[in-house]
Formats: C-alpha cells, structure tokens, sequence
C-alpha cells in the first residue's frame, strides 16, 4: 500500500469519489430505470483519525451516503453489480466482491489501493456509501476530529 504521502490529498479524492458515486447512480438508473435518490440522514462529510499505524497527520473521512427507497433485487443482479463494478474499476477500485447474495438481499463492495471502500447495497431500500482510506488534506478542514477518531461528546460518560 502506498505511502501517505505519496498519496493523493484528500481534497483529490475527495472530488475523484464524488464523481465516482454520481456515476454509480447512473449506471444503476442504467439498469433498473430512473430513481428517485437522496441523502441520507448524515447529509456531511465525516471525518477521523487514520488507525493508529497508518499516519498521524492523515484522516479517513466517509462520503454522505445515498439511498433511494424500495428493493432492487428482482433486477437483474448480474447487470446491476457489473454496473457498479465498472464505473468502480475505472475509478481504481479494482478489488471487488460480493458481501451478501440472498433472493431478497444483494451487497456489493470495491476497494481501491489507497484503503477506499464503497458499499453498494440492497434489500429492503438501496444505499450507496463510499469511505476513503488514510489521507492527507492539502488544507485541513475545522474542526478536527477528536485524536482518537472518537467524538469528544462519545467519550464523555467513559471518562
């Protein structure tokens, strides 16, 4: 896995996954006709710490999901993850797989070399998450996130 430092700033990609989740959704509308997506609930950009062997000045950060209501499980599974897989692989994210396959459930993911994972998944609605893996901002946004990568307000009745 490449050095932080030798990575491209999280502003980079940043733009580079955005664009990257707007194709998804596309190549879903693709398959299975227009859908009516949205944010989800955690409409922000959420950032935190990189594990602890990874980079002290580097952050993860998750992109805010999007999800459109209703199943698509009864597309067709095969062309709807190739869909995914393939706007994912010319975004780098040439490791791909299956996390769950049931009839009236389909989950698939992408990871890029950088620790980048996207989440495309349906069942009951039909999300869509992408996390970065550890990198570095070219101008760090305020306000950091808690050293631990934990929120302060998650720690107060541990202390």
């Amino acid at each position: 896995m490449p050095k932080t430092t030798d990575r491209p700033s999280m502003e980079s990609i940043i733009d580079d996954y955005t664009a990257m989740q707007m194709e998804m959704k596309a190549a879903v509308d693709e398959v299975v006709g227009p859908r009516k997506w949205q944010l989800s609930t955690n409409d922000e950009l959420s950032r935190s710490a990189c594990k602890a062997d990874t980079d002290d000045e580097g952050e993860e950060a998750s992109l805010p999901s999007w999800s459109t209501k209703g199943s698509l499980v009864d597309a067709d599974r095969k062309a709807l993850a190739e869909a995914v897989w393939k706007v994912g692989r010319a975004h780098g994210f040439d490791t791909t797989g299956t996390t769950v396959d049931r009839p009236d459930d389909l989950e698939i993911f992408g990871e890029d070399a950088y620790g980048g994972r996207y989440v495309f998944g349906t069942a009951v609605n039909t999300v869509l998450g992408i996390r970065t893996g550890c990198h570095r901002w070219d101008v760090k946004p305020t306000p950091a996130p808690a050293p631990s990568g934990v929120p302060d307000y998650a720690k107060k009745d541990k202390d």
